[in-house]
């Protein structure tokens, strides 16, 4: 092939990595600790699914630099509940969710490349076979424990990797 045409290998390094706060209805009828700070294993669990070189570690960029912003935008366990009013009851139920993006940006210009967003969610089978566990019913426990939303992150960051990789290299 000739050298003009031949296309240059994208080096992929790790800039940041975090998971915001919760802003939405849902965190208040979550109930006890869920939500109110962000959750750090959340972004544990995201720094070793993106598992590229830091980009602090770079001194000096080349062209073919290009840096990874990862967020957990929003996270829920889900569970269920309903609003009353007199005689009328409107269910409400929600399942757990992970809302992953990533912006891509050239580190030697700073210029995004490219925003990226994948949400995972569990399954309704499985969702439904854990509300009914006693500790759910009690209010004692959400659908997902820490061990389920981990697998929702590490899911969604394999599948969001998969979609950044196919589009950059």
């Amino acid at each position: 092939m000739l050298p003009f045409f031949r296309k240059h290998p994208v080096k992929l390094h790790l800039s940041e990595v975090r998971v915001l706060p919760r802003k939405d209805f849902l965190r208040h009828l979550e109930g006890g600790f869920f939500g109110k700070t962000p959750d750090n294993r959340l972004a544990a669990e995201l720094k070793d699914v993106f598992a590229y070189p830091p980009a602090a570690n770079v001194s000096v960029p080349g062209d073919q630099d290009v840096a990874i912003d990862v967020a957990v935008e929003g996270h829920s366990r889900g569970g269920w509940g309903d609003f009353s009013g007199g005689d009328l009851a409107f269910p409400i139920v929600w399942r757990p969710k992970v809302r992953i993006s990533a912006r891509v940006y050239n580190m030697k210009s700073g210029q995004s490349r490219t925003l990226l967003r994948v949400v995972e969610r569990m399954s309704w089978n499985e969702y439904f076979s854990l509300l009914g566990s006693w500790r759910v019913q009690l209010g004692l426990g959400a659908p997902a424990n820490q061990q389920r939303m981990l697998k929702l992150v590490q899911t969604a960051g394999h599948k969001l990797k998969s979609k950044i990789e196919a589009k950059l290299l």
